[in-house]
């Protein structure tokens, strides 16, 4: 769910897992257009960027699959992060959040990768960003979703790091993503530094 200000987590009550049925609100919360414009007007140390995310072979009974983008604003058409992720419910009633890569993504264009998946593709051809998972549990004191990968279990050579962590909260309205990068010696070398991104709701898509 992309690489998308101290955000620390959320403390999670002691209400009980969210049952299996809830995850079409998790999807619906997860699936629409979402936009960093107002944040980046605020503080020029975050970009604007174009969020996308829609489920895809919707025929599948075994999860929900998500397509992601991230794109630059002025050239939506020009993703510079396309991922797959799949949603499942795990026993404790906690959701899961796998990542995939999508081979030979080089080139195409957000409608012509889109078409691809849905046309041509099977998760068979993806690639699993393993130790990338975002385990993700439901927030009764703010209302959200929220979830994280675990430790330093998401591997990442990107500018000298060694792992990656992501932590995301979802909202009914808006998404924050904060992903970053580590050395060896657990200093930051990517990602933004002061908080999450936080993505507003500019489009639903069901």
């Amino acid at each position: 769910m992309v690489i998308f200000k101290n955000l620390s987590l959320c403390i999670l009550l002691s209400a009980p897992a969210i049952a299996a049925q809830d995850i079409n609100s998790f999807v619906k919360w997860m699936e629409g257009t979402f936009s960093s414009e107002e944040q980046a007007e605020a503080d020029s140390n975050y970009f604007n960027i174009v969020l996308k995310s829609e489920s895809i072979w919707n025929e599948r009974s075994d999860a929900v699959w998500l397509y992601v983008e991230q794109a630059p604003a002025e050239s939506p058409e020009n993703p510079y992060r396309q991922r797959v992720y799949k949603l499942s419910v795990n026993s404790d009633g906690t959701f899961e959040s796998a990542v995939f890569l999508i081979p030979n993504e080089q080139g195409l264009t957000s409608t012509e990768l889109k078409n691809y998946l849905i046309n041509e593709c099977s998760p068979n051809f993806l690639v699993e960003k393993i130790g990338c998972n975002v385990i993700v549990s439901w927030n009764e004191n703010e209302k959200c979703f929220e979830g994280s990968t675990r430790g330093k279990e998401c591997s990442s050579n990107l500018r000298g790091a060694t792992y990656a962590k992501s932590d995301v909260k979802i909202y009914s309205d808006k998404l924050i993503t904060w992903d970053r990068g580590y050395d060896v010696e657990d200093n930051q070398v990517w990602g933004a530094v002061s908080g999450g991104y936080i993505f507003k709701r500019i489009e639903n898509h069901r």
